[in-house]
């Protein structure tokens, strides 16, 4: 395959796809205040699930427990599977696609995104991460839609849950006008 503006936007819904799903598994993760002791191993089982034990150990000198396991999964950019390295990803594959990437509202929105998830890692202690899975989980929504409606043309027909993923989208109306 060329890497051409196709190649981007398989990219971006990739990365879109891995930073949903690594946020739905920490929203299951992540403890209600009573069961923290449970989470600690749910968070020990996310970081084998995704491959990350090896780079949590070298980056993060705390035990893995809940809190520091999610820092780790959302705010780590050099951590590929991280949540902050796919926005940070579908950004660079927007930009590579977009003809005018200023102008326009999904890179607008990741940027916006980005800059609040390097502010929310530089604040101290675990203030709900749960909060802050759901916001962020909701957000990577909107660039979807965003995304949809901007690049395919999906004006209005769709609800932004129903937008889900574009790259899905995507793939459905090309495989309609192939014979």
């Amino acid at each position: 395959m060329l890497r051409d503006k196709a190649s981007a936007f398989l990219d971006a819904g990739g990365r879109i796809e891995a930073g949903d799903m690594v946020l739905r598994m920490l929203r299951v993760a992540l403890p209600a205040e009573e069961d923290q002791g449970t989470a600690d191993g749910h968070a020990i089982a996310l970081l084998q699930a995704v491959g990350g034990v090896q780079a949590y150990r070298r980056a993060v000198p705390a035990p893995a427990h809940a809190g520091p396991v999610a820092r780790f999964l959302l705010f780590e950019r050099n951590y590929p599977d991280s949540v902050a390295a796919a926005v940070d990803a579908v950004n660079t594959a927007l930009r590579t696609a977009d003809a005018s990437p200023r102008s326009s509202e999904p890179i607008l929105r990741l940027s916006r995104l980005s800059a609040d998830l390097e502010f929310r890692r530089s604040a101290e202690g675990d203030a709900d991460l749960r909060v802050t899975c759901k916001e962020v989980q909701r957000e990577l929504g909107l660039v979807d839609a965003d995304i949809a409606q901007r690049y395919f043309g999906a004006r209005g027909r769709h609800s932004p849950a129903e937008n889900m993923h574009f790259s899905t989208a995507f793939s459905r109306s090309t495989s309609t006008t192939r014979p």
